[in-house]
């Protein structure tokens, strides 16, 4: 984290700050996932509304996160 660097290598360093992702862009996210998935590895496997709500709010706002967890899925 930024706060504990000194003032000299935060001076020269590009800080970024990274938000969460709401649960809109997540759902996105994983549609797109899903989809790729199951294109690439010709599957025809379905989630439950439910389900998905639930790797989604388990992903926290967090892509990475929730892409691993489709992929171990």
């Amino acid at each position: 984290p930024s706060f504990s660097l000194n003032n000299a290598l935060l001076s020269r360093a590009t800080v970024y700050i990274f938000k969460s992702l709401d649960e809109q862009d997540l759902s996105i996210l994983l549609d797109r996932g899903w989809q790729l998935l199951l294109s690439s590895q010709n599957l025809s496997i379905t989630f439950q509304s439910d389900d998905k709500l639930k790797l989604i709010h388990w992903a926290d706002g967090d892509a990475r996160r929730l892409l691993g967890a489709l992929e171990a899925l």
